[in-house]
């Protein structure tokens, strides 16, 4: 079920690309959350994305060459586009971050060509069992850092 789509322009700070990035998030039927991403130029993957609902994507016609997460934490996904470059009018396939988490906030989404440009977004909140676990871990650690007499 898509729950929100949003379609921002985007031009990066060296002013060597613009165009638009979409971004939505959808509920799968258990309940997690899926984020949605395609970048269309003026200057997991789906080529399928003009059969989404909600009728923001379009098909795609270039897949990124890699995707990348920062580990541990998994807070920076990447897509990169070295092999097959985004050129002047081509969309991007839908890029898909799927999630364990049931619920989401405003955040941003980067682009990022030799400049790099911010624009508003979807962003997920983790669940409250990862919280709970952070909570119980930084506890720990304080507990652990006591001086003992």
């Amino acid at each position: 079920m898509l729950l929100a789509t949003d379609v921002e322009p985007f031009t990066t700070s060296l002013g060597l690309n613009s165009g638009t990035l979409v971004s939505a998030v959808f509920q799968e039927a258990g309940g997690t959350l899926d984020f949605y991403f395609q970048v269309t130029t003026a200057v997991g993957f789906r080529a399928d994305g003009a059969s989404l609902p909600g009728g923001v994507f379009v098909d795609g016609a270039i897949p990124p060459s890699n995707a990348s997460s920062s580990l541990p934490s998994g807070r920076v996904i990447g897509f990169d586009f070295q092999t097959l470059q985004l050129l002047p009018g081509q969309t991007s396939f839908v890029l898909v971050i799927s999630t364990t988490a049931t619920s989401f906030r405003p955040g941003n989404a980067s682009v990022i060509d030799g400049g790099v440009t911010t624009v508003s977004s979807f962003a997920p909140i983790p669940e409250p069992a990862s919280l709970l676990l952070l909570g119980s871990g930084l506890l720990a650690l304080a507990a652990a850092r006591q001086p003992r007499s």
